[in-house]
């Protein structure tokens, strides 16, 4: 009988291994969420079945985790079922920890719903219960969200007050990079208030959280600081693009460092800087192309349109190239998916299927066990016989177990393969990810870049035009200018034009003509456009002639096509 309760007790240890395997595979998930690795969750999550689930811990958590995974791709789930159950639970069972975190999802999916109101109360909620656990992370989160949205809302005073907490929570978690989050944002509620210094105090603190980031994204992060700090001036931008530099070479630094060399003229540093980046992108057709856009661009600055062209014509046909490549990766990453969820799913129906053979071996011990006591008292003659028949039935079905037990260490195994193959995929999805982020990077900055230089042309227009009308206004109000410079002519030209758009239609002439026909047009007598051109009497002559040639070709031309037309 010993034996028999000591076989009892394995098989109901087995029966349990599906309860607590599903709450293992809710950890792992948790773990990737915690990881940012949402897309893996998402695979990992829709692989487990808990129809059969009637433990309430496990529907509680995967309600929870279902709709963090929602909130974090994006998406508005229709109702708030799943976490009102979590709500329910926690709050009943004074989970404050995982009751904090399913008020700050939900308050954050209703916000989204355009619920501003109720969305900051679930919030209030969370950041009541938060206080007495020691998840500084989720604390700084909750704080750093309610000061985002008070800053949204007008009420920078009160975003103030939650964009220290932030902060605070994120030094006490010890957590640098929500802790650069928390500066960042409150260093913008300092700036809508227009405490100048005091946004200035926390983005210098910024710089000194550089070092505890690993040491292969510290390029990258003073490459982007780079950036950002280009658009307010280029020392600063310079000094964190050679700080990155030192570290790395990263066509992406070069890049930045092509803008920030433009923005001081200095086109050649400019044009050496997207060379060498070019040299080292490898591989990053995407960078390629950005790259190349820059040349491209810059070329169009000096004048060499051809060039120019050329390189606009690679873009296009590179960037289809990359469109290409990127839908093959997607096709490619969704196989890897697909096959990682079977094999996930074959190993949890296996190990489901161990556990119903399990409870079988139970039922039928309990019923032999029944059997042994009731003709041990109708019949103690048969008694040994039956005793010796039972204890065959457990040793066989020792024997079963130990086999079926051998099977799940296999089983095991395969699960354990599948979850390393999940692993990789989630690296790949944060490679991916990284691309995408910097891609928004790029075209964000290019976007600014192209508005710095609209803004530059219209600028030197506004200035040639302003100098244009200086001089019609000194030769208009009968001043007297000689020995023109070729510059003071153009823009002279340049001008008249939009005042006397006729001229504009000269095209054939020369500028000293143009020049010629326009002061002859203001009033001016020879005498004055000889001194004003700097001209002698036989220059001029000669120039007459020409202009008088030039029309007769024209009027030529003219007539030989209306007799073409006839």
């Amino acid at each position: 009988m010993k034996k028999l309760f000591i076989l009892l007790i394995f098989a109901s240890v087995v029966w349990g291994c599906g309860k607590n395997a599903t709450h293992k595979n809710l950890e792992t998930i948790d773990s990737l969420i915690g990881k940012d690795l949402i897309d893996s969750a998402k695979t990992v999550i829709g692989g487990l079945s808990i129809e059969d689930v009637d433990d309430k811990s496990v529907l509680a958590y995967y309600n929870m985790l279902s709709y963090q995974i929602e909130f974090r791709l994006g998406n508005i789930p229709e109702n708030d079922s799943l976490i009102n159950y979590s709500i329910d639970y926690y709050k009943a069972r004074n989970d404050k920890e995982k009751l904090t975190r399913s008020y700050y999802y939900k308050g954050r999916i209703v916000y989204k719903r355009g619920l501003l109101k109720e969305g900051v109360v679930y919030l209030k909620e969370a950041e009541e219960y938060s206080k007495d656990i020691d998840d500084y992370v989720l604390k700084s989160r909750i704080e750093n969200i309610l000061a985002n949205w008070n800053l949204y809302g007008g009420e920078s005073v009160l975003a103030l007050v939650h964009g220290k907490q932030a902060v605070k929570y994120a030094e006490l978690s010890d957590d640098k990079e929500r802790l650069l989050y928390s500066l960042t944002s409150l260093m913008v509620i300092y700036e809508s208030l227009d405490m100048d210094d005091s946004a200035r105090y926390y983005k210098d603190k910024c710089p000194p959280l550089i070092p505890y980031i690993p040491e292969k994204d510290r390029a990258v992060f003073l490459a982007n600081m780079a950036n950002d700090y280009a658009i307010i001036g280029t020392e600063k931008a310079k000094d964190y693009a050679f700080q990155s530099l030192k570290i790395k070479e990263l066509a992406s630094t070069y890049r930045v460092l092509s803008d920030i060399y433009i923005a001081e003229k200095n086109m050649n540093e400019a044009e050496r800087s997207l060379k060498r980046g070019l040299e080292i992108c490898d591989d990053d057709l995407q960078m390629e192309v950005n790259l190349l856009n820059d040349m491209s661009e810059l070329k169009h600055l000096v004048g060499e349109t051809d060039e120019a062209a050329r390189l606009s014509k690679r873009v296009i046909a590179m960037s289809d190239s990359l469109q290409r490549k990127w839908d093959n990766d997607s096709i490619k990453e969704a196989q890897h998916r697909f096959k990682a969820q079977k094999d996930s799913q074959n190993s949890k129906d296996k190990i489901s299927e161990i556990s119903i053979t399990a409870s079988v071996i139970v039922v039928v011990l309990l019923v032999g066990s029944c059997i042994v006591v009731y003709y041990n008292v109708r019949k103690r003659r048969k008694a040994k016989l039956i005793i010796d028949g039972q204890q065959e039935q457990i040793n066989d079905q020792q024997e079963q177990i130990s086999s079926q037990q051998d099977k799940i260490t296999d089983y095991e195994k395969e699960a354990a393969v599948a979850a390393r193959r999940i692993e990789k995929l989630a690296d790949k999805e944060q490679e991916y990810k990284r691309a995408a982020d910097n891609l928004r990077r790029n075209m964000k900055n290019m976007e600014k870049r192209h508005d710095r230089n609209i803004e530059e042309a219209q600028q030197c227009m506004a200035e040639r035009v302003a100098k244009g009308h200086e001089l019609w206004k000194i030769l208009y109000s009968g001043g007297k200018m000689v020995a023109w410079t070729k510059e003071e002519r153009d823009l002279f030209i340049e001008y008249y034009k939009t005042i006397k758009p006729e001229f504009a239609r000269q095209s054939s002439l020369s500028q000293s003509m143009l020049f010629y026909n326009m002061l002859l047009d203001m009033g001016k007598t020879e005498e004055d456009i000889l001194a004003i051109m700097g001209l002698t009497l036989s220059a001029l002559r000669t120039m007459k002639s020409r202009m008088k040639k030039e029309n007769t070709d024209n009027q030529d031309g003219q007539d030989n096509q209306d007799n073409q037309v006839v």
